[in-house]
């Protein structure tokens, strides 16, 4: 009689009785050789709860970087989508936005100053384009708090386009 072949899943009981249906435990032991498979079936089971444990952590890590990158995508989508003024090079040889000569004027003879303006409840993308449109300079816009990181990025990315044409029409 031919003993049928053990398989991974088998069940330690039903290995132990296959093994006593052909008379192994003549050959070794079973006793002992049962010790083993328990031995090595709960080192298996902490190995096991660990490296679930560690996919757990990875796993919502990755939820977490891809949530922090769908905001990084949106805050990017928002500050690109944002109408920016061009930058210059101003009669007093300083690279600032080219002001708006409406908003300029309202702002010098409308009866409103940078204080009061500076109480009113709007958005941070809006305070960004105000200072473009009123001529900020480009070292004043970099010292603006509300200035945005990526909306000062792309106002230097518009400045060394500037410079290139510069130094390309100079040349």
């Amino acid at each position: 009689m031919t003993p049928s072949p053990i398989t991974p899943g088998d069940s330690f009981a039903a290995v132990v009785a296959e093994l006593r249906k052909h008379h192994v435990d003549e050959l070794f032991d079973v006793h002992d050789f049962a010790d083993r498979i328990e031995r090595l079936d709960a080192e298996n089971t902490v190995e096991m709860r660990s490296a679930m444990e560690t996919n757990a952590r990875q796993c919502e890590q990755l939820r977490v970087l891809k949530r922090e990158h769908e905001l990084l995508r949106a805050k990017l989508a928002a500050c690109e989508s944002e109408p920016m003024q061009p930058v210059v090079n101003a009669a007093d040889g300083c690279v600032r936005f080219r002001p708006n000569i409406l908003v300029r004027y309202l702002l010098d003879f409308g009866g409103l100053d940078l204080n009061k303006l500076a109480m009113v409840d709007c958005p941070q993308h809006d305070r960004e384009q105000f200072a473009q449109l009123i001529g900020y300079s480009m070292s004043g816009y970099a010292e603006l708090s509300y200035v945005s990181d990526a909306a000062y990025e792309r106002a230097c990315t518009a400045a060394k386009a500037l410079a290139s044409r510069a130094a390309g029409e100079g040349s």
